[in-house]
């Protein structure tokens, strides 16, 4: 891998693939911000922020700030979301939140499930761990249909383009 951008946008894709698995959502539900694009690094879209209402920061960096990352993530995450940083290092893997809406999700489990959801989190973040792929393996670009072809068979250009090269509708 490259220079540290690359390493932090690979990661940021590898998280996208790993919260997709993880809660079984169909692909491009959840977005990757644009290069040098403000805001946070990932969000879902559509009905899908019921099964991870989170903005995240993702951090893939060897020395690392958890409060100015945290920080961050709070001032760019998007209304009717929760922040996350999400950072990795030697093969550990972190998830941080607020201290309070972490206890309120432990006391909401209680509640809901009792002291039996401990061994389902375990297990199930085991076959998380196990199905997912390499930071390295992870895909950079969604998968994306062909390009239009025209009727002899070229690409077309979208119409932006067109206008942009002086080209008419």
């Amino acid at each position: 891998m490259g220079n540290g951008r690359t390493k932090g946008r690979q990661f940021e894709f590898w998280c996208r693939e790993v919260i997709t698995l993880a809660l079984h959502l169909p692909d491009g539900d959840v977005n990757v911000r644009s290069k040098s694009a403000p805001g946070c690094d990932l969000w879902i879209r559509n009905g899908s922020t019921l099964k991870f209402p989170y903005c995240v920061e993702a951090k893939n960096r060897k020395r690392l700030n958890v409060f100015e990352a945290f920080r961050q993530a709070q001032v760019n995450t998007y209304d009717g979301y929760l922040p996350a940083l999400f950072s990795h290092r030697d093969r550990l893997y972190l998830a941080t939140e607020d201290l309070y809406e972490f206890l309120a999700k432990i006391d909401i489990l209680n509640e809901t499930l009792g002291p039996e959801w401990i061994d389902k989190v375990r297990e199930r973040a085991d076959n998380i761990r196990r199905t997912a792929p390499k930071i390295s393996d992870a895909r950079l670009e969604p998968e994306r249909s062909k390009p239009r072809r025209g009727r002899d068979g070229t690409r077309k250009k979208n119409e932006t383009c067109r206008r942009r090269n002086g080209g008419s509708r």
